[in-house]
């Protein structure tokens, strides 16, 4: 069924998601009729919707009425921008496929023409404003995204469009926004400060507020990305989605269940605010502890009550993942793919890559990449801590003889190594050691992690004297650190006496 045109394919679900009692009859309009480009494609759709709904308990529909959104709402979406959005290529990953043990896919809602998939519902929401609405405009609170979307589409059909940011939003996403012609305001440390203060502003302009990830019909457009990933990817078994304030996990998970019910949906957010996970331990929304995060746009403290009824209903699972993992992410993407794109857009390779999902091994994933815009200075920062995690870029603390040819000797052994010295800082004052030893502060370039262990054996084995504790390798071996201590004894064999340094310029080692 996925080679039917997917206007057919959804159209004719909507007829058999009535037959079967999942939408009333009245739900089903004749303009929905009038947009099947093909009768026969229409019903070939609706018979192979028919085995998968016909799954679906018929004590869940009265569950599925209450939702304050269906899936003709995401279907009337997907018809409404059709026009005004990307189909956005969703392609096989061999390098991730290979990398995980997964059959990676990844859904490219970058490339929509402001940057990521908030496009979908921006677009929606404003199709379906009145006249006498479009003339005063719209507002919004928001990090980046969904301020972008809404003043590129606002300009685009002629709405004026003011926007509320939080001071952490990203520098290029604001300049953004302003060249779209919006009105742009920044305030507040976090989306919810942001919000309040965009509240305000309704009361004494009459703007009309679109709530990012809550509204209903922003709910129902970003599930479009569903109904294409449906079509895309057959027989997918999981789809990893990014949360933030959980409008787009409700939509897609929403579209996704009704078209291939056995598809596994599972939500990722960032650990430094897990609002949907607060949120599924308290049974409803709640506001979550939330700090800065290089998931700038999913940095949101608490779901939305609409999004949360709909997600709550369809998502099978929710994972956190560390700055760390999200870093090594865009990264990752950087040299495997060639693509740049934000933290908050990749979380779901994080999840794959920090292994939170071993249940996924040899299965068909996909991954939406939700957001491309970031600030070219936050990805320096971003790529170097990526670099860090990997074991490539390593920080460290080494005792070296304060003799001359002492810091020579030590760059010489590291440069025998391979790797390279990125930054190098002394320090003489604050030491307890003898007069003739100084702490040096290294930062090295290496291969990869084996690389980095391999160099501290071989400082070991020459003598000199690692501080573990402030290196920043987040794993060294058990063999790496045994091979270390064998080889302090035999140099410290031929140390002299006095404790002066050897010919060669390294430190006597000081014991701890």
């Amino acid at each position: 069924f996925c080679k039917l045109p997917a206007r057919a394919f959804v159209f004719g679900a909507l007829l058999q998601l009535q037959l079967v009692g999942v939408i009333p009859p009245s739900r089903v309009s004749a303009r929905s009729l009038q947009m099947t480009s093909s009768p026969s494609a229409a019903s070939a759709a609706a018979a192979i919707a028919a085995s998968h709904i016909a799954k679906r308990k018929r004590d869940d529909d009265a569950e599925y009425a209450k939702l304050p959104v269906n899936f003709e709402d995401v279907g009337m979406a997907a018809f409404r921008i059709r026009n005004g959005i990307k189909k956005t290529e969703c392609s096989h990953s061999p390098a991730m496929s290979e990398l995980t043990g997964c059959e990676v896919y990844f859904k490219h809602d970058h490339r929509q023409v402001t940057g990521s998939f908030k496009e979908r519902g921006a677009l929606n929401t404003l199709l379906l404003i009145d006249e006498a609405q479009r003339k005063i405009g719209v507002i919004a609170a928001s990090a980046g995204n969904h301020a972008l979307a809404l003043a590129y589409h606002g300009k685009r059909l002629d709405i004026p469009v003011t926007v509320v940011m939080p001071v952490i939003a990203p520098i290029t996403k604001v300049g953004r926004c302003r060249s779209y012609g919006a009105t742009v305001h920044l305030h507040g440390e976090n989306i919810a400060e942001a919000k309040e203060y965009a509240l305000k502003l309704v009361e004494s302009t009459g703007l009309l507020y679109v709530n990012g990830y809550d509204d209903p019909s922003i709910i129902a457009g970003a599930g479009t990305m569903g109904l294409e990933i449906s079509e895309q990817v057959p027989h997918v078994d999981y789809v990893l989605v990014p949360v933030g304030g959980a409008g787009l996990i409700a939509g897609v998970a929403l579209a996704l269940k009704m078209l291939i019910p056995d598809v596994k949906v599972i939500g990722i957010e960032p650990a430094s605010c897990p609002s949907f996970t607060r949120a599924l331990e308290a049974g409803q929304p709640v506001m979550a502890e939330c700090k800065a995060t290089l998931a700038d746009g999913l940095a949101v403290p608490m779901v939305g009550e609409h999004a949360f009824m709909v997600a709550h209903k369809f998502v099978d699972k929710v994972v956190t993942v560390s700055e760390k993992w999200i870093a090594l992410s865009v990264l990752r993407m950087v040299e495997t793919e060639k693509t740049v794109v934000e933290g908050g857009g990749i979380v779901g390779l994080a999840a794959l890559l920090s292994g939170s999902l071993p249940e996924l091994k040899g299965k068909k994933v996909v991954i939406p990449i939700c957001g491309g815009n970031i600030d070219t200075t936050v990805l320096g920062r971003v790529i170097e801590r990526g670099l860090a995690s990997d074991g490539r870029l390593v920080q460290f603390n080494v005792a070296i003889s304060d003799r001359p040819g002492g810091l020579a000797a030590f760059t010489k052994l590291v440069a025998s190594t391979g790797a390279s010295v990125k930054d190098i800082f002394h320090e003489r004052a604050f030491l307890d050691s003898d007069m003739m030893t100084i702490n040096v502060r290294c930062v090295i370039e290496t291969r990869d992690m084996k690389h980095a262990e391999s160099i501290f054996a071989q400082l070991g084995q020459e003598g000199y004297v690692v501080d573990y504790d402030t290196c920043s390798l987040y794993k060294i071996t058990k063999q790496s650190r045994q091979s270390v201590a064998d080889a302090q004894p035999q140099r410290l064999q031929r140390e002299t006496a006095d404790g002066v340094a050897g010919s060669n310029g390294s430190p006597a080692l000081l014991k701890k």
